[in-house]
């Protein structure tokens, strides 16, 4: 899979960036960047990726809590926000998918 230049989170257009200088991904939504590090593979590649738009999402709409000190955040949501999660993903993933028609 080829990363796309931007994706749209809550509303917003966020850049996708290769980041050398990084392990894995991170994410800063101010101003609304996914950065990807140096990795072996476009699969491992395409994990980050997801990860990190997946977390993005999680965040922007209060389904991540900070509760532990080694950043192995919590999630919560109920079924409902999983299906507009869902869709969210979707959304910013539209750019990269196949449709089926």
């Amino acid at each position: 899979m080829r990363l796309p230049q931007n994706v749209i989170i809550a509303g917003r257009t966020w850049k996708v960036v290769h980041d050398k200088d990084i392990s894995g991904g991170r994410f800063d939504s101010k101003p609304g960047i996914i950065k990807i590090g140096s990795l072996q593979s476009k699969d491992e590649e395409t994990q980050v990726f997801i990860h990190e738009v997946l977390e993005a999402i999680l965040a922007m709409k209060n389904h991540r809590y900070e509760n532990y000190q080694d950043e192995n955040y919590m999630f919560v949501f109920n079924h409902r926000d999983f299906l507009n999660i869902c869709r969210d993903l979707t959304l910013a993933l539209k750019g990269i998918l196949k449709s089926g028609g």
